[in-house]
């Protein structure tokens, strides 16, 4: 039985900092919409306005509209000076036009906000189009001329962006859920650190990915940054709250490599079709032959996303050159397709272990094993 999704709130001070404010999306695959953040610095007794960060802009939706304008109408006083883009999906990009316009209105006499996102050269086109009606100057603030882009001020890993004159916000490639994907740090001298982890770490269930030996990594990448001891709070894009962090992102892990210790125990078996691999006797497993017996007492409308999964499991196994890959797709001595963009047709591809892997038997993965 599916969780049941716990009830939020239209806006939740969730720190001193930090403001989320519900999407007015929810969805199958947003759960109870998106959540997008305003982050700012301690409210002082100055009369000018608050710097603020805004962290992914929902879909665009008329009530989500009005909670934000309806927010920035009360006090404190903010200036959003930065929009922050935590990947390119529409649920988080979507909203980007209707935001600025919202904010032009709304702050006239302040400068724009910066747009700011990872590169993404497949995907950013699509997001400058999306605003390309808007004026720069008026709704957003240009890019350095030195950028590749007229509209998107592009991120780097590591970089650090200034709130208010002790708190910081670490900008993090946390590739996996998408290439592009940014995780946020919020540090300060006076209180806890906290992450926003994005899609990559949700408040309820688990995410996807589209590049599982990259999440591997990422996941590892967010346990090195969150502390090892006292409270590591967690802010997904999706979901409640996450107080201890730590152990979600360690949860994540495990559950990858348990369904990968399942993936190698069973490709030693005979194949349904008892195919051999030539001259190594390995038996050849396809996709769908995996999913019919480790997704036997799930429903077969579950089987298309089960495929899909246990793909990227086999890939990232065959990037690690712990099995070999086989058919017209596949590419030298074995190695799998590119995992991007995923074609129907890798579905077709057999798999077979590699003659050292099935003689190590199942074995913490060495890109994902670390916790």
């Amino acid at each position: 039985m599916a969780e049941s999704l716990v009830e939020l709130p239209d806006v939740a001070r969730l720190s001193p900092r930090v403001v989320r404010l519900l999407g007015q999306n929810p969805g199958k695959f947003t759960l109870q919409g998106t959540n997008t953040y305003l982050i700012s610095p301690l409210e002082s007794s100055s009369s000018q306005p608050i710097p603020t960060i805004l962290v992914d802009t929902a879909e665009g939706d008329e009530d989500y509209l009005k909670l934000f304008e309806d927010t920035l109408a009360k006090p404190p006083k903010r200036h959003i000076s930065h929009v922050l883009l935590t990947h390119w999906h529409h649920d988080h990009v979507a909203g980007l036009a209707p935001v600025l316009e919202t904010l032009a209105k709304a702050q006239p006499s302040l400068p724009p906000p910066l747009v700011c996102k990872l590169p993404n050269s497949e995907q950013d086109g699509d997001i400058e189009s999306s605003i390309s009606h808007l004026s720069a100057g008026t709704h957003f603030t240009a890019p350095a001329s030195s950028s590749s882009s007229r509209i998107l001020t592009h991120l780097r890993h590591s970089q650090s962006l200034a709130i208010g004159d002790d708190t910081s916000l670490q900008c993090l490639h946390t590739p996996g859920h998408t290439t592009d994907h940014l995780s946020l740090l919020l540090s300060s001298s006076q209180h806890d650190p906290v992450f926003f982890s994005g899609d990559n770490v949700l408040g309820q269930g688990t995410s996807v990915f589209e590049d599982l030996a990259a999440y591997i990594s990422s996941l590892n990448r967010t346990l090195d940054v969150l502390p090892a001891s006292g409270p590591a709070r967690i802010f997904p894009a999706h979901g409640p709250v996450i107080e201890d962090g730590r152990k979600a992102v360690e949860g994540y892990i495990e559950h990858r490599l348990q369904r990968e210790k399942q993936v190698v125990e069973l490709m030693k078996e005979s194949s349904p079709t008892g195919q051999k691999e030539d001259g190594s006797g390995m038996p050849r497993w396809g996709v769908m032959q995996l999913v019919e017996k480790l997704y036997a007492s799930y429903p077969q409308s579950l089987y298309p996303a089960a495929a899909r999964g246990l793909f990227l499991h086999l890939h990232k196994l065959g990037t690690e050159q712990r099995v070999l890959c086989h058919g017209e797709h596949a590419g030298p001595d074995g190695a799998p397709p590119p995992v991007a963009p995923l074609k129907t047709e890798y579905m077709e591809l057999e798999w077979s272990l590699t003659e050292h892997e099935a003689e190590a038997g199942a074995r913490a993965s060495p890109n994902g094993g670390r916790l």
